[in-house]
């Protein structure tokens, strides 16, 4: 592996521990506010709020760290999508507007850049992140399935080996 990918899988990693902190914090928070919020609505709704974006920050952030750690192109895709549902959920942010789009959406991003447009198809990564999270979870669910299926037999291995074991040391002791 050149340097500079090595370089620049490090500096991934990194970001990613970041954003995973980041996003303890907003749990943290979010819970510590869903506990003092007793029955107001409002801070009852923001509290889930913080608890829901703290999830999702801390799932990109593992996946975009493992992804870095093993090279896997799959798991960094999640961390290359732009806007849940669309492009244009970025129109509501008071600091996109006009077509402009974050960093993170950028695909020929460099560090210098502080924005991209939805001028240009090719200027920023238009999978949605609503269909990324979808085919990273499926993919996570037949690996859980496979996983799921394999301790299965396992266990049903081990007990039927039980029993035989079980059965031998009763005949030693208890012959017939």
């Amino acid at each position: 592996m050149s340097g500079s990918v090595k370089c620049l899988q490090v500096f991934v990693a990194l970001l990613c521990i970041v954003q995973f902190v980041l996003g303890i914090v907003f749990l943290i928070l979010g819970g510590m506010a869903y506990n003092k919020s007793g029955a107001g609505l409002n801070a009852h709704s923001a509290a889930i709020f913080l608890l829901a974006v703290g999830c999702f920050i801390v799932l990109v952030a593992l996946f975009g760290l493992c992804g870095a750690i093993a090279k896997n192109s799959c798991l960094l895709i999640v961390t290359q999508c732009c806007g849940y549902d669309d492009v244009k959920d970025w129109e509501s942010n008071p600091n996109f507007k006009g077509g402009k789009l974050p960093i993170s959406c950028c695909s020929n991003s460099t560090f210098t850049a502080t924005a991209c447009s939805t001028t240009s198809s090719d200027g920023y990564h238009q999978m949605v992140c609503r269909d990324v999270i979808e085919i990273v979870l499926k993919g996570m669910l037949y690996g859980f399935g496979i996983i799921a299926a394999i301790t299965a037999i396992a266990l049903f291995l081990t007990l039927l080996l039980a029993s035989i074991l079980t059965s031998q040391i009763r005949k030693e002791y208890n012959p017939v």
